[in-house]
Parts: C-alpha cells; sequence; structure tokens
C-alpha cells in the first residue's frame, strides 16, 4: 500500500520509471523489459482494446513478484497479472506493469493421483498439463477455444468454462485452493475452512483479516439479495462470485478470486479438480435447414445428458471452406444446413457413451426439426470437428476491410428455453441498425456468441458499437440472463454491473475490491468502476497510421486490403503462440517470448506504421521482431485469420534495404543460385575449404553463418550433366510414353543430385518419358532475404520458360517444396497474372503429381514397388505443409512400406538458410520435437532401421546436423524399393 511520501506520490508515471526500471534490473532474476517495443507488444489483447502498459516483468520465481509488487506500491503504480493475453473483453491491458507468467512459472507443483488433484504454477498451458496428465487418464476439463494457448491461471481468473461445462461446469467449480498475493505484498493460503478456522482469519488484524471480515459481512448481511439479482444460469462469470458462499458450502475465498480478472490478488499457484478422460466419445452432428429450429432443438437435446452441444451456422461454414487449414476439416457437412449442432455423448463403457444418442435418436422432438444426423465415432474425425469448432473464434476475423466481427455482445448466457426468442431478437437488433452478424458456441448452456460486424475506427460505427451493446444488454435482462457467460467483464462490459446487479450489490463489489485492494494497484477498471465501453479502443477515431498515401508494396496486397490490411488481420487470438504442436510460431516455441510470436510481430508493425513506435516501419525494433520469422507460412495454414507473416516479412525487409542498404551475407545468400555453378565446377576445392576451421570463421564474420556449421558440399557433377549424358544412353521405348517436364532446383542440380536422379529412375519406372526443364533458380533464395526488385525479372523469366508446358499439358514436376511453393504462392503475389496463375496451378511437387495418377487409376504400384517392412517417419516441409499439405507424401510411402507415420515435429529449425544464421535458435526447435523423434525412429524397431523422410533440402541438412543421420528424400527411398531396384 502507498504511504506518505512514496517516490512516486506526486509524479507522472513517465518521470519516474527510470527509477523503476533501475530497481527492478537489480531486484529480478526474470526479464524485465520497459522498452518500447514491449509495451507495444502487451498493449493489446485478443479484445478490440490497446492500453500500453508502464513496462513488463516475466517473473521467475515468487520473490519476483513481491519485488514488482513492493516497488510498484512505492512509486504508485498499478499491477497487471497476465498469461496468454487471449482475453476477448479486455482483461489483460492496462496502465500498469504487466507480470507475464507464460514464460518462466509454469510448473506442475504436486500431483495428487489418489484425490485426483493437481497443483500448478499460473503459467501453464492448459494443453501442456493435460499433455503431462494423459498417461494417467486424467484431465483439467475446461476447454476453451484458445485451449492450447490459454494459462491455467489465466482461466481461473476468467473463470473459463468451454465446450464441456454442461457437465464439467466452470473453471471455478474445479478449484480447490490456491496461493495469493495480496496488494501489500503479503502471501496467503485460501482454501476451505472450518467455522473454527474462518473465526481465527476474521480476528486477524491485517489485511487479510480485513478481506474476510468484508466479504463475510456482504454475503451475511446481502444473502437475499445476492438470490434475487444472480442470474439464475450455470454460464455467469460476471461480477464477483459472491453467489459461492450462500449455497452452504465451506468457506472458501480461493472461489472469490477465481473469475476476479486479477483484480483482486495475484495468483501464485492454483490447486483444481482433475477428472478422469472418458473411455468413450462420438460426435453426432445434427444438420438444421432453419436456425430457429436448431435453437429450439437444444432443450431437448439436453435431456439426454450429452457432454457438449455447440452450435455452427452457415457464415461459419462457408468461411472454413475457404480457409486451407480447415476446409479439410468438413467432410462431414451434408448439404447446406443454416445450423449444425454439434452434439457429444460420452461414458465410461460404449453402452454409456451410446445410451444418450439412442435416446436423442428416438426423440421426435428432435427428429422431426432436423434433416440429417451424421456420426463421428472415429476419434482422430472427432478431433478433427472439434478443431473445427475451436478454429471458429478466428475464422470470422478472416472477413477483409475495417468491417470486422467485433466481439462484445457474443458472451451472454440466456436460459435454453429463450434461445429461439432471444437469438432471432438480437439478429434483429443489429438488423436495425444495418449490421451483419455471425454466431456459433456454446448452445448447451445458452451462450451464443453473436459478432456483429462494425468498423471500429469510425465514429459511426463506435456509435452502434455502444448502441447495440446498450440494446443487447436490455434483452439479456429481460429473459434473466447473465451479461458474461464465459469472456468475462473486463473492459467491454463492466460498465453494466450496476445495472445488473443493482445497487446494493454494485456497492459489495467495491467494498470487496476496495478490502482486497486499497489503493486500487490490481488490474484497475476491470469489473468496477470501469471506463466507458469505448474508450482505449485499439483503433477508433484517432487511429492514423501516420501515412498519406497506401504504402506502395512490391507484392501485390489487394486481396488483403493493402500492407496495412494484412498486418490488422490479426486479431490477437495467440493462436501462435502454442508450444507442443503444429508448426506455428517456430521462434515463439523456443524462445517463449510475445516478440517472436506471428501476433506479437502483426502488432509491432501495426504500431510502427501508426506511428506509435518511434522510427517508424523501417525501425531497428521492426527489425529485430521479424528476424527471427522462419518465414515458414505456418501462420498462413494454421492461423485463424490466415495471417501471412511470411509475405508480410519479404515486404518489409524490401523496405528496410531500401532505407538501410542491403548488407553483404544477405547479397551473398541471396546469390546463392549464381554461385552454386561455379562451386560446383570447383567441387573438389570447395568441399576441401568449406569444413576449415579458418574458412568457417571468415564466413561467420563476413557473411553471418555461423562457424558450427559447415555449408552443403557440392557434387561432382552436376544434374543436367548426368541427365543429359544419360539421355545419350537411354534405348528409345517402342511405345509412346506421357511426357513430364522435371523443375529441377539448385540444390538438386548442384549439391545432391542423387535426388534427381532417383526422380528420373522412379518416373521412367511407372512409365513416363522424362524432360529437364532448362535450369532456372526459382528465387527463393531471394525472396526469403527480401531481395524483391531482383527477384522480380527472375519470376517473370521463369513464368514465361513453364508456360509452355501449361499450353502444351506437359505437367512439371518439383522436388524441393520451397520451389514449387515459390510458383504456386509467392509468384501470385509478386508478378500477378494469368500467365503465373496458371503456372502456379500446374506445377505440382512429384508427390502431389503421381499421387493424382493413381487415384486416377493410371499407375499401378504394386506393378513398380516392392513392400518392406522398414519403418518410415515423414517429416513434412513447413511450406508444403501450409500450401498444399503432406496427404500424397504420406500415401506414397505406402507404396514401399507397412510402417508409415508422419511425426508433429514442427518446423525443423533450419528454414533454408535461417538456421545458418540463427545456430542456437534453430537447434533449439529442432531439438524440441524433430530431433529426439529421429533419434528414437531410427533405433532398431523389430532388427529393422527406420528410414527419416524429408523433402525438404534444409531440413535433411539440419536432421544431420541435429542428429547424425542421414534423411532421405521421398524419391530416394522409393528407387531404392524399385522391384528391379
Amino acid at each position: 500500500m502507498i504511504q506518505s511520501g512514496t517516490k512516486g506520490e506526486h509524479l507522472p508515471p513517465t518521470a519516474v520509471m527510470p527509477d523503476v526500471v533501475r530497481e527492478l534490473e537489480v531486484v529480478i532474476c526474470g526479464d524485465v523489459r520497459f522498452d518500447d517495443k514491449a509495451r507495444a507488444l502487451y498493449a493489446t489483447d485478443a479484445s478490440p482494446y490497446e492500453i500500453r502498459p508502464h513496462g513488463v516483468v516475466l517473473p521467475k520465481h515468487v520473490d519476483d513478484i513481491r519485488h514488482v509488487v513492493d516497488i510498484a506500491n512505492r512509486y504508485g503504480l498499478a499491477v497487471l497479472p497476465r498469461g496468454g493475453g487471449t482475453s476477448l473483453a479486455g482483461q489483460t491491458v492496462a496502465e500498469a506493469i504487466v507480470l507475464d507468467f507464460s514464460k518462466y512459472m509454469t510448473q506442475v507443483l504436486e500431483l495428487d493421483l489418489a484425490a485426483q488433484t493437481v497443483k500448478v504454477e499460473p503459467g501453464i498451458v492448459r494443453d501442456n498439463l493435460n499433455t503431462l496428465l494423459k498417461p494417467h487418464a486424467l484431465q483439467f476439463t475446461p476447454d476453451i477455444s484458445t485451449t492450447a494457448q490459454a494459462n491455467v491461471g489465466g482461466m481461473v481468473a476468467n473463470n473459463s468454462a468451454g465446450t464441456r461445462s454442461i457437465k464439467y461446469g466452470k473453471s471455478v467449480d474445479q478449484v480447490i485452493a490456491m496461493t495469493v498475493m495480496l496488494a501489500d505484498g503479503s502471501i496467503v493460503t485460501l482454501n476451505e475452512l472450518t467455522d473454527a478456522e474462518l473465526q481465527v482469519k476474521l480476528n486477524q488484524q491485517s489485511l487479510e483479516g480485513e478481506i474476510y471480515r468484508t466479504v463475510h459481512h456482504v454475503v451475511n448481511d446481502h444473502a437475499d439479495e445476492i438470490e434475487a439479482r444472480y442470474p439464475k444460469v450455470m454460464r455467469r462469470v460476471g461480477g464477483y462470485n459472491l453467489d459461492e458462499f450462500t449455497r452452504g458450502q465451506p468457506f472458501n475465498l480461493a472461489k472469490l478470486v477465481s473469475g476476479s480478472e486479477g483484480t483482486l490478488a495475484i495468483i501464485l499457484d492454483v490447486t483444481i479438480k482433475l477428472y478422469p478422460v472418458p473411455k468413450h466419445k462420438l460426435l453426432a452432428l445434427v444438420h438444421f435447414d432453419s436456425l430457429e429450429g436448431a435453437l429450439t432443438a437444444v432443450k431437448y437435446v439436453n435431456e439426454h445428458g450429452p457432454s457438449a452441444v455447440e452450435i455452427l451456422d452457415d457464415h461459419l461454414f462457408n468461411l472454413g471452406k475457404q480457409n486451407p487449414a480447415l476446409a479439410p476439416l468438413l467432410s462431414w457437412l451434408n448439404g447446406n444446413p443454416a445450423a449444425v449442432l454439434m452434439v457429444e455423448f460420452d461414458g465410461e463403457t460404449e453402452a454409456d457413451m451410446r445410451a444418450g444418442l439412442t435416446a436423442m435418436q428416438a426423440d421426435v422432438r428432435v427428429s422431426q426439426l432436423a434433416y440429417y444426423t451424421y456420426l463421428a465415432t472415429d476419434a482422430k474425425e472427432q478431433e478433427e470437428v472439434l478443431e473445427f469448432r475451436r478454429g471458429g473464434l478466428g475464422i470470422y476475423a478472416t472477413v477483409k476491410g475495417d468491417n470486422k466481427p467485433v466481439p462484445f455482445i457474443e458472451d451472454s448466457s440466456i436460459p435454453v428455453e429463450h434461445l429461439p426468442n432471444y437469438i432471432p431478437e438480437v439478429l434483429a437488433v443489429c438488423e436495425s441498425y444495418g449490421v451483419k452478424a455471425v454466431i456459433y458456441a456454446h448452445a448447451s448452456v445458452g451462450v451464443i456468441h453473436i459478432r456483429p460486424h462494425l468498423n471500429l475506427k469510425d465514429e459511426t460505427g463506435i456509435q452502434t458499437f455502444q448502441a447495440i451493446s446498450e440494446d443487447v444488454f436490455k434483452l439479456v435482462q429481460k429473459y434473466g440472463g447473465s451479461w458474461s457467460g464465459e469472456h468475462g467483464d473486463g473492459l467491454i462490459r463492466s460498465y453494466q454491473n450496476k445495472n445488473l446487479f443493482g445497487d446494493v450489490l454494485y456497492k459489495d463489489f467495491q467494498a470487496i475490491k476496495h478490502a482486497f485492494d486499497p489503493d486500487n494497484r490490481l488490474n484497475p477498471g476491470k469489473i468496477v468502476d470501469a471506463p466507458a465501453m469505448t474508450e482505449n479502443l485499439r483503433y477508433g477515431t484517432d487511429y492514423d497510421t501516420q501515412t498519406s498515401q497506401p504504402i506502395s508494396t512490391y507484392f501485390d496486397f489487394s486481396n488483403d486490403e493493402g500492407y496495412l490490411g494484412a498486418i490488422e488481420a490479426c486479431t490477437g487470438v495467440g493462436k501462435c503462440r502454442k508450444t507442443d504442436t503444429g508448426t506455428m510460431c517456430p521462434s515463439y516455441m523456443a524462445t517463449r517470448d510475445e516478440d517472436h510470436s506471428t501476433r506479437g510481430r502483426a502488432n509491432i508493425l501495426r504500431e510502427a506504421i501508426s506511428g506509435r513506435l518511434p522510427g517508424g516501419l523501417t525501425s531497428k525494433d521492426v527489425y529485430e521482431v521479424l528476424d527471427l520469422c522462419l518465414e515458414c507460412k505456418a501462420c498462413k495454414a494454421e492461423c485463424p485469420s490466415q495471417v501471412d507473416m511470411a509475405k508480410i516479412k519479404y515486404e518489409f525487409l524490401q523496405h528496410y534495404y531500401d532505407d538501410h542498404g542491403t548488407p553483404l551475407s544477405v547479397q551473398a545468400i541471396g546469390s546463392v543460385a549464381k554461385l552454386a555453378p561455379l562451386a560446383q565446377k570447383l567441387a573438389p576445392l570447395a568441399n576441401a575449404m568449406l569444413p576449415l576451421k579458418s574458412v568457417r570463421f571468415l564466413l561467420d564474420k563476413v557473411l553471418k553463418v555461423d562457424k558450427r556449421r559447415v555449408l552443403p558440399m557440392y557434387a561432382e557433377e552436376d544434374f543436367a550433366t548426368w541427365f543429359k549424358r544419360r539421355q545419350q544412353t537411354v534405348e528409345t521405348s517402342a511405345e509412346p510414353r506421357p511426357p513430364v517436364a522435371l523443375f529441377a532446383d539448385t540444390w538438386t542440380m548442384y549439391n545432391e543430385p542423387e535426388v534427381g536422379k532417383a526422380a528420373v529412375t522412379v518416373l521412367e519406372a511407372l512409365g513416363y518419358a522424362v524432360e529437364l526443364v532448362s535450369y532456372g533458380c526459382c528465387g527463393r533464395p531471394q525472396i526469403s532475404k527480401g531481395l524483391l526488385k531482383a527477384v522480380k525479372p527472375l519470376a517473370k523469366k521463369n513464368v514465361e520458360s513453364l508456360y509452355p508446358y501449361v499450353e502444351q499439358g506437359v505437367p512439371v514436376i518439383g522436388l524441393e517444396p520451397s520451389c514449387v511453393t515459390a510458383f504456386t504462392d509467392d509468384y501470385q503475389d509478386l508478378v500477378p497474372g494469368e500467365k503465373t496463375k496458371a503456372v502456379g496451378k500446374h506445377i505440382k511437387m512429384i508427390d502431389q503429381f503421381l499421387a493424382k495418377e493413381w487415384t486416377q487409376g493410371k499407375l499401378k504400384p504394386e506393378q513398380v514397388f516392392h513392400k518392406n517392412g522398414t519403418p518410415m517417419m515423414l517429416h513434412g516441409h513447413c511450406q508444403q505443409r501450409a500450401s498444399f499439405g503432406t496427404s500424397s507424401t504420406n500415401a506414397l510411402l505406402t507404396w514401399i512400406s507397412e510402417d508409415v507415420h508422419e511425426v508433429d515435429s514442427g518446423c525443423c529449425g533450419m528454414a533454408g538458410s535461417f538456421g545458418y544464421g540463427h545456430h542456437d535458435v534453430s537447434m533449439t526447435i529442432g531439438e524440441q520435437r524433430l530431433f529426439p523423434a529421429v533419434r528414437e525412429h531410427c533405433q532398431h524397431k523389430d532388427g529393422a532401421q527406420g528410414e527419416v523422410v524429408a523433402c525438404g533440402f534444409s531440413c535433411r541438412h539440419q536432421i544431420k546436423d541435429g542428429t547424425q543421420v542421414r534423411a532421405k528424400h521421398l524419391v530416394e527411398v522409393m528407387a531404392e524399393s524399385l522391384t528391379d531396384g
């Protein structure tokens, strides 16, 4: 608490910041970041709001937190506890010192299997916790859409619930106890108390005692008011949880801190209840031709004991079909339903699971409303459906332009019997303002997320924002609902708490806040005493991009509404903060720093363009956050908003060079295709020199190639020479063979011609006549380095070179994924045009081409290849996975092996030249999942040593450097399995 004469009492916060930073840097073991870049990174979350914090501390332990609270109190500064920053209501933005728990305080402290409880630090990610619990068949049940990035502490602070809340309840229902730090820096344990233990607490002459006395007084004196005013719905998370003390349960302040959004105390650890993972699950996807029919059916479906009932509407399906990562997850969709109820049943036995389904199917009230039901019984298929539903949060953000679906009325919870009336009335409100809206989410508990499309950069849009909120609030009151049903109050809904709970309880809320936090230091402005919902908007009418005209770009960003539009597509949901699955974002997974997430990069770029980051777009700060982007393109596929950070980075780099000059190291890497032919001619000399310490030292100093790396060796004979010589000796087939044109990349041509040789061998064995496309680098090295001026002429030349094959109908086949994606992806915006589009559609990876030929009945691989027992592990190239997937690669591997699996290895960490310049980060990325998987796979399995397949040249070299295992291209293992090979 602030005492008279504290250092910051009469000074504005900015005046004391240098002293604050100096003191923090002396005592904090974690990270202290008060720079402009960090303040910009933490100014937003997934809500429409933006408030610059004073700075950020990433604590390593409790002592760090105590120091922050002590220093903040002495200087009169607020403190904001924060986890993944995925809040949709603005809970995690404030003018405060942010405590980010997500990097270091992520441990499981105690696991009691007998009691089925676990104590964890607040920064652990929900999915990571459940991965650790999986061997014990236990789970922390709240399964929110941000489950792969949301921190458990944040989930408890927001009282998160998720899909299966109809069965398991909210986070508060799982909370048993917690250790918290109070506003004065004291640490207390909150748990269930007996009457005698409570009396001891009430008699304490301390801040803790004052808190107990205040809460005890409120819940005893106003129990009738609490009963009368609290909405009678399970999903009520607004205000403070006073109803947890009026139902006869033991007195437990942990229940009050749950859902308090960091306004009452700082959670240091939390003990939560776990539930067994059901052994059997199925999904019934019930299709309706009207939204009202689906809404009416919910109350009947609920009677049959489902574990989840979610609603998905036609807007979501239409957007999902356009998302390359999500479209494949919709194979179950039948026709064009107006809405689908995703109904989950589970049980310890299959009979238990089937009982609810059978009852629902026999319910004529449901069957008369629905027209089709699809049953997903396979676990993989179920997960795909659930992944599509989770992706709904961000899919809506793919809408281009300034009119975006805004989360502000989406969180109400209405008694399910009123949904058929409430939802149409809300949509009518939106329509009355000329606003479109989209819906989805938790039908079982009456939480239907409705998001109106609004332009919050426009005064009219902001006025409509508030007007719709006020009108819908009246409907929530009309139907006895809760204003906040899942996403909390924050900055967006707190303003209505007085109207919802009444004067008496609102004053009680204020009294409780004051008892816990006498000087209003903990996350002020949430739940009570909130600013207007139209203040502190991320955009707003004063949002200025500081540019008199749109940024002139080298890439075509017209489909994104310009370069800024491509950046603003990021809504902040933070899916790029995944840590143990998928590919996005490799450098975040390695560093756990917000700077190196796709969201962080988008925020910095937006701040730079808007003039709120010193130095503007081409500043060093922007360069630093983009430097560790591996250009894997995973964000383009895995980000629900399809933010294409690779393309954004390429564009930025050229502008950066325009202002600061192009470094020699960049020019050298970009020119690798020009240097390769010469180096190959001098292969014996080049290969002898590259491993030398002196040469590596020189390359490190001059070209920024880490001296711990050895650049790829060159072949004694280039591929083109081999191909020409071979063609002269191969007998011409008596029967005409279908022609294919092989595009040999630089690496195949000069470094690893054995890949090209294997491809020719395989193609000829399958009956094709192979023609070699005249060599020309695709320009990938230049694109990746942002040398867009230099690569444009090359791209145009390559399009002209390949277009005749399009006209002649001769398939063009590539071997290197990053080269093929240059044609299919990068060229489309670099040199757009009809020829570019035609070439992009025409060129295919060799596995894509052969898989299609096979499915069309043109190939009989069993006559050409022999299967063996060698286990095959596929590591998919990042850009291949993002742009066209690896299903074809997996399919071809089944031609030659009975044991094929693709590892969820993320990015290898090499990413072209990235690993040569960022060795430590690169190896950290590889060591997280890929390297251990390779080592395990290559151990002898049933007497057969496993093969590692990787189509990417850089992937194979990274695997070699990290594990000493030689990975092979797909065509190499296929060539080795030819029946006459």
